[in-house]
């Protein structure tokens, strides 16, 4: 799960170096999107949230990690990650969706395109 995690805040953190690359091949309509990405789409605070709890999640599952090899390779016993772990784990879950829920409906809106911020700059 972590690697999954890690990845996607590697896509989130270097989308702006893939949509240029996938807007230098010749992919059709998927190359027309990417430059459209490039031109219009920031990073933006739902963006760097999700990126947030996706460390969390990296990190939560690192420490249930450690703590089950300290159960293995000492006598001390601690359970404080492997009690706590599906509910935390719930929350993550249920505020990333909220968040992508979020950022879903921003873009809809056109909260994010770039006429609809020079629109607001100019108000």
């Amino acid at each position: 799960m972590s690697v999954q995690d890690a990845a996607l805040i590697l896509l989130i953190i270097k989308r702006h170096a893939l949509a240029s690359a996938i807007a230098g091949l010749r992919l059709g309509m998927l190359s027309q999107f990417a430059k459209d990405c490039l031109s219009n789409f920031k990073m933006t605070s739902n963006e760097l949230m999700y990126v947030l709890i996706l460390s969390v999640s990296v990190v939560v599952n690192m420490a249930a990690l450690i703590e089950r090899e300290i159960r293995l390779f000492t006598e001390f016993n601690p359970m404080f990650i492997y009690n706590a772990y599906e509910p935390i784990k719930l929350v993550l879950t249920l505020l990333a969706v909220l968040t992508i829920l979020s950022l879903t409906i921003d873009a809809v809106r056109g909260f994010y395109s770039q006429d609809k911020m020079e629109d607001g700059q100019r108000q």
